[in-house]
């Protein structure tokens, strides 16, 4: 279950916890919320025998995005994922947080949700996806090489 982000003092709603209320999925049966496919990491609850099952966090993820490839592992495996929002977890991001290099862990490791779980056809074009999401040809590709030089 992942719960809804209220960010800094002034409680703003997390972008994620927006996208993941919209989900488009079809209810499940006996599962509490919204049907989702990813989840954010600091807002959720996870059973412990689902979590080793699907072989936990992927350890060369490092930090950012590391939930979508558990999160797939999960599904896969015939665990619901839902998101709550009477859940409530407050997030107040470090001042000092490295935005550029978090911005690049977010690229390659989305990179490499997409080659370790995708068919050929879809892990092109959501590599394109990820890669568009900035615009800056040097992030595009230190995320490319950082992909390429770690590849799980």
């Amino acid at each position: 279950m992942c719960g809804r982000v209220l960010v800094g003092q002034e409680g703003r709603l997390d972008a994620a916890s927006a996208a993941m209320a919209r989900s488009p999925l079809p209810p499940v049966a006996d599962a509490p919320g919204k049907p989702i496919l990813g989840f954010l990491c600091a807002a959720s609850m996870v059973r412990r025998d689902a979590f080793f099952g699907a072989g936990g966090f992927e350890p060369r993820f490092f930090l950012g995005g590391e939930e979508e490839l558990l999160a797939l592992d999960l599904a896969a495996r015939g665990w619901a994922l839902s998101y709550v929002p009477d859940i409530v977890v407050h997030h107040h991001p470090s001042p000092r947080r490295d935005a550029v290099r978090r911005g690049a862990l977010l690229l390659r490791n989305a990179l490499w949700v997409a080659w370790l779980r995708r068919p050929l056809p879809d892990a092109i074009r959501q590599s394109a996806a990820v890669l568009a999401r900035t615009s800056s040809r040097r992030e595009r590709a230190a995320a490319v090489l950082a992909a390429l030089r770690g590849s799980p």
